[in-house]
C-alpha cells in the first residue's frame, strides 16, 4: 500500500494516460527512438514557448492592469507550475515507451 496513493488512482490514471500516448504514437508510426526523442523535443520546445508567452502575457497584464497584479501572477505560476507538470510527465512517458515497446 503506497500512503501517497492508498486507493490506486493517481497509478490508474497514470497507466491510462500512458496507454493513450502509446496508441497515439503507434497510429502515427513512431517506431524508433529517434522517433520518440524527437517527439520529447517537440513537445519540450511547445512549452517551453508556451511559457514564455504565459510570462509575456502576464507582465503585460501587471502592468495594464496594477490592481489585479497578485491575481494575474498567482494564476500565472499556476499554469507555468501546471506546463512543467505536463512536460515531466510527457518525458516519463516517452521514456517507458522507449524501454517497453521499443526495446522488445
Amino acid at each position: 500500500m503506497n500512503l501517497n496513493d492508498p486507493f490506486g488512482r493517481l497509478a490508474r490514471r497514470d497507466e491510462k494516460e500512458y496507454q493513450a500516448l502509446c496508441e497515439v504514437l503507434k497510429r502515427d508510426g513512431v517506431d524508433n527512438t529517434a522517433a520518440v526523442q524527437h517527439v520529447e523535443a517537440t513537445v519540450r520546445n511547445r512549452v517551453l514557448m508556451s511559457i514564455g508567452v504565459v510570462l509575456a502575457a502576464t507582465l503585460l497584464l501587471a502592468i495594464l492592469l496594477p490592481k489585479w497584479k497578485v491575481i494575474v501572477f498567482a494564476i500565472s505560476i499556476f499554469v507555468v507550475f501546471w506546463m512543467v507538470k505536463v512536460l515531466v510527465s510527457s518525458k516519463r512517458h516517452l521514456q517507458r515507451y522507449i524501454e517497453n515497446e521499443l526495446s522488445e
